[in-house]
């Protein structure tokens, strides 16, 4: 059945890899500069093995109770299993210092997501909601792209504790947006995390499949089918009748 826009009052966007870019160029170059911060804090390292440890940390959290990462403490971990040493406050406090510093200068607006944005604002409440365990970074990014003022809520996973695919954050910016789940829709790119996560709280769902994210999940037998597909974003213009 197509998506029928009239009963949609708000619109809850996921950030990476559906408003803005964040594939493997910027996941490469966000850890290159982590890497390079832990070359000058503790000499060389076995780059093979960082990497896998960064792995573990972004798929980690989609496991088991789907609870958010603790930044402090994986930086630490970072030193410890490549180094076999503890760190110190002052290391881990650099160390998170580059990596939001790498996030914010990463990212970049597409030329027409302003514009996109201001038509949609016409119509509907805007959310943003995101998986990332260092919520202050994704709010500085905002800033730095000029689009943070078009939300009228944002929910980082980080803040809350979990991450999409549990309810947690759903019915967080639910609340602060003052919406319910089936006048909203969520916009994403993550298969699980988005669409299911979106869909078992009673959302209708938008699969973007604009950019290649990192993150790859496959369907599985039981997953809920979105109540739409773009191939890019502008595509909301006309799947949702705004002119």
């Amino acid at each position: 059945m197509p998506l029928d826009p009239s009963s949609i009052t708000t619109l809850i966007f996921d950030y990476g890899n559906t408003l803005i870019e964040f594939g493997r160029q910027q996941v490469d170059s966000c850890d290159g500069r982590i890497s390079a911060e832990l070359r000058r804090l503790f000499g060389p390292h076995d780059e093979a093995h960082f990497r896998q440890m960064r792995d573990r940390d972004r798929f980690s959290p989609y496991q088991g109770d789907h609870r958010e990462q603790d930044l402090r403490a994986m930086a630490a971990s970072w030193v410890t299993d490549l180094y076999g040493r503890k760190s110190e406050r002052e290391h881990v406090d650099s160390l998170l210092a580059v990596r939001h510093a790498a996030l914010v200068d990463a990212i970049r607006a597409p030329d027409y997501l302003h514009d996109l944005l201001a038509r949609l604002q016409t119509r509907f409440r805007l959310g943003l909601l995101s998986n990332y365990p260092d919520g202050p970074a994704i709010r500085a990014s905002l800033r730095r792209i000029g689009i943070e003022g078009f939300f009228s809520a944002i929910v980082v996973s980080g803040e809350v504790g979990y991450v999409k695919p549990h309810p947690r954050p759903f019915t967080e910016i639910l609340q602060q947006l003052g919406s319910s789940p089936g006048e909203s829709l969520i916009v994403g790119d993550n298969w699980l995390g988005d669409i299911q996560g979106g869909k078992r709280l009673g959302l209708r769902a938008i699969h973007t499949r604009q950019f290649v994210p990192y993150e790859i999940f496959d369907r599985q037998a039981e997953d809920h089918e979105p109540d739409g597909v773009v191939e890019h974003l502008l595509e909301l213009q006309k799947m949702l009748i705004v002119g």
